[in-house]
């Protein structure tokens, strides 16, 4: 088996990742000249008669620049986009503007937001940019024009930039939003914003607040013996991502260890991110979380990560190697195990989960089950005590799907792990212990598959139809046949045959 060598890998992660902000930067600043085309193109009468009035677009970008990346970054792409736009208008007075435009919005921006991180918003930023954009592009009409006289228009262009900062701030505010759901950007931790999640108005800050007061700062408040008892125990969580409404406020739960529990809800509900507290990759507000009996803080969050294995929709977004093999040892490798430790737990699951002909492949090379098969040996060779499915099933078809249901049966029936799963798959749902529905902040209802099934209306709401078995079984129940309520097509076969 080959050697692996961690800090090569290592390497190659933040290799990857520059190239990720590469690719970013070059999109921003190509999108940032064609914004900036489009304000040139535009007569200055359209703004005002004014020199160095203009709108600023290309604030958009930079603005976006600064929420995903940092301030280096936004710099690379204010120069990035000035040598672009000069270099297809060919005049000193274009790079000028564009240049100074560009610079002041940068300059103030990445100031206000280095001082008041936790204390602005992407529209205030905007706004600041906004009268900085304006303030830049009149230095530039004083150099072009020779005179200073020009500052006569400085107070009518600053209320200018803060009326069009308005504007572009609410846009970047919905831009954004958008961009964080691509593969592209779903690493990258937002910049504003970020510490205490703004509230979108007063009543919402007033909300959290009152939460946070009504939650003692200690560990100590939660019930110690449930937190202690259940492999999850979430007590009075509330969360909201930045400059949206409060996702969660209140929400409660206790799974305890062995359990197998399907989490279902309407598009949007926070299902997903529910169980990405219980990984520490996102952090409440308030409540309490705590995982195997340990409260989850700055200090824990990197135990608990060990503990607990999480299986993304989208296997692709946790390949890293360029075999099967390296990809399953990436997180042995992480955790500086010993080699023989290593390859003993490969080659255990190359086994046990059926992947030993795919080891010296690419993984890109693989189906969609195969590659899920993949993802969980990687998670499972880790010897993780919690398994979090974000729906798994979702990009599979049906014969993968029956695969993969099958396989966490097989390891609920092992009794030695705890498996949460988001999902929209029947099957799934029913082949678990517990379904929970998560719903306007709340987990509106917890209860068993039967029950679920049994319910037409949270069905509907929840955008799920009962397995075929089962409503081939009510349908006949429905004209009197006496046969149970079941998926298991030879129980229903056997039913039929004695009646």
């Amino acid at each position: 088996m080959p050697s692996y060598n961690n800090t090569n890998r290592i390497a190659v992660s933040k290799q990857s990742e520059a190239l990720k902000k590469a690719v970013i930067i070059a999109i921003f600043s190509a999108v940032a000249v064609v914004l900036g085309f489009v304000e040139a193109m535009l007569p200055v009468q359209t703004i005002l008669p004014i020199p160095g009035a203009k709108l600023g677009l290309a604030n958009v970008m930079i603005l976006a620049c600064l929420y995903f990346l940092n301030g280096r970054d936004a710099l690379t792409l204010v120069i990035l986009k000035t040598l672009l736009m000069t270099l297809m208008l060919g005049t000193f007075s274009a790079f000028l503007f564009s240049f100074l435009g560009s610079l002041f919005s940068f300059m103030v921006m990445y100031i206000i937001l280095k001082i008041g991180r936790d204390n602005v918003s992407l529209i205030g930023i905007s706004v600041v940019g906004g009268a900085a954009h304006n303030a830049g592009q009149l230095t530039a009409a004083y150099i072009v024009f020779g005179t200073a006289n020009i500052f006569y228009y400085l107070p009518v262009l600053l209320i200018t930039g803060v009326v069009t900062g308005i504007f572009i701030g609410i846009a970047v505010k919905y831009i954004v939003a958008a961009l964080a759901k691509l593969p592209l950007f779903d690493s990258l931790a937002p910049q504003i914003g970020v510490a205490h999640g703004k509230e979108t108005s007063a009543d919402s800050a007033a909300n959290v607040t009152a939460a946070v007061a009504g939650t003692a700062n200690d560990a100590g408040t939660a019930n110690a013996s449930s937190a202690y008892e259940n492999a999850v125990f979430m007590e009075n969580i509330h969360f909201q991502y930045p400059h949206r409404s409060p996702l969660f406020h209140g929400i409660s739960l206790q799974v305890p260890r062995g359990q197998w529990v399907s989490v279902i809800g309407p598009n949007g509900s926070g299902k997903s991110t529910l169980l990405k507290l219980i990984n520490g990759l996102f952090t409440p507000h308030a409540g309490h979380i705590y995982v195997n009996g340990e409260h989850l803080n700055e200090e824990s969050v990197a135990d608990i990560r060990r503990q607990v294995g999480f299986l993304f929709q989208n296997p692709d977004n946790q390949f890293f190697a360029t075999t099967v093999r390296d990809d399953i040892a990436f997180g042995m490798e992480n955790r500086q195990l010993p080699l023989a430790d290593m390859e003993r737990r490969l080659e255990q699951v190359a086994d046990e989960y059926r992947v030993r002909e795919w080891l010296d492949r690419h993984p890109a090379e693989l189906s969609g089950g195969q590659k899920q098969r993949v993802a969980i040996a990687g998670m499972m060779v880790l010897n993780p005590d919690i398994l979090i499915f974000d729906e798994a099933t979702s990009m599979l078809d049906e014969r993968s799907k029956r695969e993969l249901t099958a396989q966490l049966q097989s390891l609920h029936a092992s009794g030695r792990y705890t498996i949460l799963s988001v999902t929209h798959d029947a099957e799934e749902i029913l082949a678990s212990d517990r379904v929970i529905v998560v719903k306007d902040g709340t987990i509106a209802a917890d209860l068993t598959p039967s029950e679920l099934f049994a319910d037409e209306a949270l069905m509907k709401e929840c955008r799920l139809q009962a397995p075929f078995t089962l409503q081939l079984a009510k349908a006949l129940q429905a004209r009197g046949m006496d046969v149970p309520d079941t998926n298991d097509e030879r129980e229903l076969v056997n039913a039929l045959w004695r009646s």
